[in-house]
């Protein structure tokens, strides 16, 4: 699997997630967002809501919804939901994948399952950077 950018994002989740493990053996993620979190299902609610108010529909009303064209969705999207001044850089996805430790697929943020990975990744550099100059230096 592979992803670039948004792709590199969902990759991570994917391959992070209990209940698709096993399902992938490799995986290239390129130029992730990683330090932009996913949302909790509150702040995943809220952008909801906001968006369903935008366009005068009642919450979880999915007639409503369809019934709007795509520029309407897509402005809503982009226009709706306010800014969190707690967390910022939740702001830069608006929808995104979803963590929830209870019930989600997605228990805890990706990043810092990655970070295990690029330390594991770091000290085998290192591991090999130093077996390269102990072979290179052996007189």
């Amino acid at each position: 699997m592979a992803g670039q950018s948004a792709g590199a994002e969902s990759t991570l989740t994917c391959v992070t997630s209990p209940v698709a493990k096993g399902l992938f053996q490799q995986a290239i993620i390129e130029s992730n967002p990683l330090a932009l979190p996913a949302h909790t299902r509150e702040t995943a609610g809220k952008n909801a809501k906001d968006v369903f108010e935008y366009l005068d529909c009642d919450q979880d009303d999915v007639a409503c919804m369809m019934t709007k064209t795509t520029d309407e969705i897509l402005t809503a999207q982009s226009e709706a939901p306010e800014l969190d001044l707690h967390n910022l850089f939740i702001n830069f996805q608006t929808f995104s994948p979803m963590v929830d430790a209870s019930q989600g697929p997605v228990p805890r943020q990706p990043f810092w399952d990655m970070q295990v990975i690029m330390s594991l990744i770091m000290c085998e550099l290192r591991e090999l950077w130093s077996s390269a100059l102990f072979i290179t230096n052996r007189p």
